[in-house]
Formats: structure tokens, sequence, C-alpha cells
């Protein structure tokens, strides 16, 4: 199996490690010390990875993807530590009938890309509902 890594790629403060987004979903985490191989990898999304970025300390790394959540890891233990799903707020259709309400329903929201704040206390993302968001690191709740 193939696997096409985009444009999603980070490379660690310490400069030690790596990380790749792909197509697939999945993020790729190598060490790049002494020889390029391969850490492990994290089945973070449904869609494409299209962002990958390590917090500032080294301690963290986070992920957007076309499938509309941000995933949150600790370097240190590989553990998921939030998974928010960011949702448009509901629509009231009224009297519509069920085509003109498919019509009208909002698109999946894509996470484009983010950044960590220098405290790395919180993480901030644009997605293709042209909004930019402000979640906190360790709970994944929004600012």
């Amino acid at each position: 199996m193939v696997t096409i890594i985009n444009e999603a790629c980070a490379i660690s403060p310490c400069n030690t490690r790596f990380a790749a987004g792909g197509d697939d979903g999945i993020i790729y985490l190598y060490n790049k010390e002494s020889s390029v191989s391969l850490l492990t990898i994290y089945p973070a999304h449904m869609a494409r990875v299209n962002d990958v970025a390590f917090s500032h300390d080294g301690s963290m790394m986070c992920s957007a993807g076309k499938d509309g959540k941000i995933v949150i890891y600790t370097n240190t233990t590989k553990h998921v530590l939030y998974l928010p799903e960011f949702k448009l707020p509901v629509k009231d259709y009224g009297n519509l009938f069920e085509e003109e309400i498919e019509s009208n329903l909002p698109k999946m929201i894509e996470v484009f890309s983010l950044v960590w704040t220098c405290d790395d206390t919180r993480i901030v993302c644009a997605s293709s509902d042209y909004l930019v968001r402000v979640c906190y690191s360790h709970t994944g709740k929004q600012y």
C-alpha cells in the first residue's frame, strides 16, 4: 500500500522528529536523529490531513483534517487528549420541502491550518466556513 503524503509536514522544536500527514488520514511520525526511521503512525482523521504542528516545547502535536476535526496528541504517551468537532449553528428551515432543505444544509467544515500560541495553551485554526477558532490545547474546548 502506497500512502500519498500531502503538504502537511512539521519538524519538532528539538529538531529530532518530524510528522507528515497523509491523504489517508494518518499522521506518520519519524525520528531523524541518526537515520530517518518511522517511529509510529497515528490514525488521526477519516479524510486527508491538512496540517500538523508541534507545540513550542515539543511535548504535544496536533493535526487538522478535511473531516473537520483537530486532533491533539501528547508525544510521550501517544494519547489523544481531545477530538473536538466543529459544527455550524442549527438553522431553522421552516416549511421547506426536503429537496430544498438538502440544498441549504451546511457542508462539512474542513479545518485547513492550525498554529500553537506562544505558551502552548491554545491552538488557533482556520476553516472552510471562513472562521478562525481558538481552542484550549489540554481540553479541546473552544476559547
